[in-house]
């Protein structure tokens, strides 16, 4: 079997003039040595993990600051206390402050839903974290090298295989990393 470029096969030598055919035990052997390269630098291959996982997790917090809406909940029963004491004060009917009362309470209940939606999130958040640091102890201690080429594998780490001319190949890994390999 031979690998051969897609477009020299759909359209011939119109878009892909030079393309060469490569044996496919060659380019998975050149593969495989791509893999075990990026593999054999676990340190910081798992340090680029961890820091895109950081990046992928804290960049989609909504920032909530519960101390401020706490605040601001305490505000609005003061408030409510006051508008209290004040038809007591007045002799007012307390149904004259309805509008007012349902305002604050309905702002009230949203602030108090934030709050535990945030927090549910934080717990999530704690157990994710806790998961991932799992994960990595077991990267760490594990023997990531390959010793035989995996289809399967293979397709879930790399985006692309490039052939830049008949001795060498690009290989692009699905998290950006990117290596040029000899063919032998």
């Amino acid at each position: 079997m031979v690998w051969r470029c897609i477009n020299r096969l759909e359209f011939g030598t119109k878009y892909c003039r030079d393309s060469q055919s490569i044996e496919e035990h060659i380019l998975q052997a050149a593969i495989m040595k791509a893999i075990n390269i990026i593999v054999d630098d676990k340190d910081e291959l798992i340090a680029t993990i961890k820091n895109n996982l950081e990046i992928a997790i804290t960049g989609k917090s909504d920032g909530i600051d519960k101390i401020a809406i706490q605040n601001r909940i305490d505000t609005l029963n003061s408030e409510m206390m006051a508008l209290v004491e004040q038809s007591v004060k007045n002799n007012t009917n307390i149904e004259d402050f309805e509008d007012r009362f349902e305002e604050i309470s309905n702002e009230i209940k949203t602030l108090k839903a934030t709050i535990i939606a945030q927090e549910k999130k934080e717990i999530t958040l704690g157990n994710t974290n806790s998961r991932i640091t799992e994960i990595f102890q077991i990267l760490e201690n594990e023997n990531l090298k390959l010793i035989e080429y995996d289809d399967i594998l293979v397709r879930q780490l790399i985006e692309n295989v490039i052939s830049i001319d008949k001795d060498k190949i690009l290989i692009e890994f699905k998290g950006g990393f990117q290596i040029e390999q000899m063919l032998e």
